[in-house]
């Protein structure tokens, strides 16, 4: 199951053995131990108790397998999304002042043309 497996990686990401993190999500080590040797399904309060005591936990990592494990690397992500973003604005403005001192720089021309026919 592949919950297990994330169950597994995060125990490992966490430093700390299996009965610890037990422990640390106030489950019972036989209960994890029967998770993890697939005597047992995982049950849904044992995934609260996980996301309730490793908080910066994604659910959707842990529960779906989407996106990384962690809330402040969906953070991270995000703000590499948005600082991409800004630099594209910045460049589209850049373009669009260009662009508009060209229009005018045309209008202008277009302008004294105008009053040298008359």
């Amino acid at each position: 199951m592949e919950i297990l497996k994330r169950i597994n990686e995060l125990i490992i990401a966490s430093n700390l053995t299996s009965r610890a993190f037990a422990l640390a999500c106030g489950v019972k080590y036989t209960t994890l131990n029967n998770y993890m040797t697939g005597r047992r399904a995982v049950g849904l309060d044992t995934i609260e108790a996980i996301l309730a005591n490793f908080p910066n936990v994604s659910s959707e990592w842990l529960l779906r397998g989407d996106g990384p494990m962690y809330k402040s690397d969906i953070a991270n992500q995000s703000n590499e999304r948005i600082g991409k973003l800004i630099a594209t604005i910045g460049e589209m403005q850049s373009i669009i002042e260009e662009k508009q001192k060209a229009i005018d720089t045309l209008v202008a021309e277009n302008d004294k043309l105008k009053k040298q026919q008359k």
